[in-house]
């Protein structure tokens, strides 16, 4: 495998790729699409396959640690505030796959191994430094989907609400269940956003 062909395998999976074409051929063959939307189909279908593996490994990470309730509370926030706060994108389906299993790999490896006895200094720990970066810079938009301005004022004032909100909840649950690792686990995934938010702004000023 040359050095053309190894960028190509990490931009472009085969699997993921051709499993792509292939179901987008089947829909044209079946008239559900247009031949002239082929493209737009294949790269389509390749983010969704690229969402439902990384679906995959939360499940399969999180069964072979146990960490359900941290694990869920992870995700849910991170999904949920990235929707509105943004932050970095993967160059590439591999890269993105390869990043979250990192990341969640870690967080499992933390929540496991910490004591619930040091699960409050956590929490406010990532709050503390999670919930600024994220108010200040939110929205963080990928270069190629750049935002008018109507779109940054509502996306800006959506990811503050849904921080409070968050924020609210996290500590509610603490409350509730100090021994849950629930609100560690979406305190640690807010952290994460404004980390990934973070990235991104590094990002673009290098390429500035």
């Amino acid at each position: 495998m040359n050095f053309l062909n190894l960028q190509d395998f990490i931009r472009r999976p085969p699997m993921i790729h051709n499993l792509s074409q292939k179901l987008t051929t089947t829909f044209i063959h079946h008239r559900i699409i247009d031949a002239e939307d082929r493209e737009v189909y294949i790269y389509s279908f390749e983010l969704l396959l690229s969402a439902v593996i990384n679906l995959a490994v939360v499940v399969l990470l999180i069964g072979l640690t146990g960490q359900v309730a941290g694990g869920m509370g992870f995700v849910l926030t991170f999904l949920v505030l990235r929707q509105s706060a943004g932050g970095y994108h993967a160059s590439s389906h591999f890269f993105c796959i390869l990043s979250f299993t990192v990341i969640f790999s870690v967080f499992l490896a933390v929540i496991t191994f910490l004591p619930p006895l040091y699960y409050l200094p956590v929490i406010l720990g990532a709050l503390v430094l999670g919930v600024p970066v994220i108010v200040l810079t939110a929205p963080v938009a990928h270069v190629n989907k750049p935002l008018t301005g109507a779109e940054r004022v509502r996306l800006s004032r959506l990811a503050k609400l849904t921080v409070v909100v968050l924020t609210a909840l996290i500590m509610t649950g603490w409350y509730l269940a100090p021994g849950s690792a629930a609100p560690a686990g979406a305190a640690l995934g807010l952290l994460t956003v404004a980390l990934s938010s973070l990235a991104a702004l590094y990002q673009k000023r290098k390429r500035a």
